[in-house]
Parts: structure tokens; C-alpha cells; sequence
């Protein structure tokens, strides 16, 4: 199995997870807000994102900046509450997410750029 299909996959995975998490939160509430408006923004972008990437990766048309809007969506989370309640009660899990957020973002942003080339992760 060549790399692309595995990230491609990978990519797919994280569009069905999106689309199921963002079901389940917005089941917790039944009043509509501007909260799960930002929800519903945020989880598109990342959604489409992750769908452009996993179809470019599966059909040969992919481009290092096709990542750009994942780190974008994962800046974009930062600040919403996350999927399991038990990391937003216990500040340092928190933090760890939040930080692993920022982490993500800065890698696809390297990769957009082509400050981390596609060829070094292939090996």
C-alpha cells in the first residue's frame, strides 16, 4: 500500500469522525446558538478539507497547500469545547490538547509552504 493511500484514508477517517462528533454535540443542546454556529463553520471547513485532501491523495491530485485549511481548522478549534467533556474539566488536559492543536496547525501551515517538503515525509 503506497503512503498517499494511507493518508488518504487517514484523511477519510477524520471526515467520518468530524461528521459524527459534530452530530453528537450538537445532540447535547436542543436550543440553537451562536455556538453551534461556530460548530457547524468550523466542522464544514475541516470536513472538506479532510475530503479535498483524501480524494486529491486517491486520484493523484494533490498539492502541499491543500493542507493550509486543516491548520487553519485546527486554530479555529482552539477555543471551542472539545468532543470529550473530561479534557475540558481537567485544565492540564486541556492545555495538552490546545497545544497539540497549535502543533497540528504549524505542521500543515510548514507543509502549505513548503517549508516541510512532501518529499521528506515520504521517507
Amino acid at each position: 500500500m503506497r503512503i498517499a493511500d494511507l493518508c488518504a484514508t487517514g484523511f477519510a477517517l477524520l471526515l467520518v469522525w468530524d461528521v459524527y462528533a459534530t452530530v453528537q454535540s450538537l445532540r447535547r443542546s436542543s436550543r440553537w446558538s451562536w455556538k453551534h454556529t461556530r460548530l457547524l463553520l468550523v466542522s464544514f471547513l475541516f470536513s472538506v478539507s479532510c475530503g479535498m485532501c483524501a480524494v486529491s491523495l486517491w486520484t493523484g491530485w494533490f498539492r502541499a497547500w491543500m493542507v493550509a485549511p486543516i491548520g487553519a481548522s485546527y486554530l479555529f478549534m482552539i477555543p471551542m469545547p472539545c468532543y470529550f467533556e473530561s479534557v475540558d474539566r481537567v485544565g492540564w488536559l486541556h492545555a495538552v490538547r490546545n497545544l497539540l492543536f497549535v502543533a497540528i496547525a504549524v505542521a500543515c501551515f510548514a507543509i502549505a509552504t513548503g517549508i516541510i517538503p512532501l518529499s521528506r515525509l515520504d521517507s
